[in-house]
């Protein structure tokens, strides 16, 4: 194969290239010999923006959007309803578990309604007595403040089941039925995505011990470290681009320190609406970029040859490729923003430009 390629090139050089020095130079070759050339051409793409600094960056979820879900009692988990992964919105049941504890605060918030109800009782039928002055103002105060002491039990122990897990249905449910539950239903506390899940059914869990790792994706985070010699050239509202996909962000934050061991600065920028391909704690090449005054073209960096200092692409003509002198700005690892020198209606060579080089070079050594 490398021989067939060589003398390929051997024979572009011999017999197809032309020069016309007055104006550009010209390689002519057949569509046949483009082929076995293994040469590509791309329509230009018209930049608005130039890329100034390539970094890697980690994508992270802001911490307001970030939830731990931990047991409220004790108890031991009888039914786990999702899984890493899942979509989850606010109040959806996310396990169940068999708490005898709950049992305890279910009969002391039972117990503290009926207080409340004899105290009330009492005040009912004491009040016309205080009215008509049977009875002292004193009992008749020490009676209201038996009430607002019941009415301040009942609220706690209405308190305590809701910490506890219960909500306000289940816990009215339980004041008209009286009836005592031992399961228990962990919620929910926000729509998101479940990203870890931390228990097994049958597993037995104290109050306070994680279950889940809960976050909502809405929105997200690039987290970027930047040497602190480039930091002065990044200003908030730049746009940040992931390189090989569709999806930028604004900075929002210049970090204010200075890491001592590599030093570099934290930049932070801010995802709206990231798409579903984009996952936490994903590394990925990110590019600072700035809009250009002047809008040019965006060309792959093996596209240009350089020849004496000067940049130079060959685009497609008629018969072959006609070589094209460029002036270019912003280049970074794999592109540059071409600035001068193509319209913007031509078909560049992206793959393929050994041979043509080649060809150009030694022709014109021949010369």
């Amino acid at each position: 194969m490398q021989i067939l390629h060589h003398s390929l090139i051997v024979f572009l050089v011999a017999v197809m290239v032309t020069f016309n020095l007055a104006d550009a130079e010209t390689i002519a070759i057949s569509l046949q010999q483009k082929k076995l050339l293994g040469i590509v051409t791309e329509q230009l793409v018209v930049s608005n923006h130039s890329a100034y600094l390539t970094l890697p960056a980690k994508v992270v979820v802001p911490p307001d959007q970030t939830f731990l879900v931990s047991a409220a009692q004790d108890g031991v988990i009888s039914q786990v309803s999702v899984g890493e992964g899942d979509a989850v919105i606010k109040g959806q049941a996310l396990l169940s578990m068999s708490s005898p504890q709950l049992l305890h605060l279910q009969r002391e918030y039972l117990q503290t309604i009926s207080q409340l109800k004899l105290q009330l009782n009492q005040q009912k039928r004491l009040r016309s007595l205080w009215e008509d002055g049977v009875i002292a103002e004193r009992r008749w105060l020490e009676l209201n403040s038996a009430v607002q002491t019941a009415q301040s039990n009942v609220r706690e122990q209405h308190s305590l089941l809701q910490l506890a897990g219960m909500s306000k249905a289940q816990i009215n449910t339980l004041k008209n039925s009286r009836q005592l539950h031992q399961s228990l239903q962990i919620i929910a506390p926000n729509d998101g995505v479940i990203l870890q899940r931390m228990i097994v059914p049958g597993q037995r869990v104290e109050t306070m011990m994680p279950l889940f790792h809960l976050a909502d994706l809405s929105t997200l985070w690039l987290e970027i470290r930047v040497p602190v010699q480039s930091i002065n050239s990044i200003k908030i509202d730049d746009l940040v681009e992931i390189k090989q996909a569709n999806i930028s962000a604004k900075v929002i934050l210049l970090g204010r320190k200075v890491d001592s061991e590599n030093q570099t600065v934290l930049v932070r920028a801010l995802i709206d609406q990231p798409p579903s391909q984009l996952r936490v704690d994903q590394f990925v090449n990110v590019a600072f970029v700035r809009s250009n005054q002047q809008p040019g073209f965006r060309l792959p960096i093996s596209a240009v040859v350089k020849q004496q200092g000067q940049a130079y692409v060959f685009v497609q003509v008629d018969n072959g490729f006609e070589v094209r002198q460029i002036g270019i700005e912003n280049t970074t690892s794999d592109s540059v923003v071409v600035t001068s020198g193509l319209a913007g209606d031509e078909q560049i060579v992206v793959q393929g430009i050994a041979a043509l080089k080649a060809a150009w070079q030694n022709a014109g050594d021949s010369d």
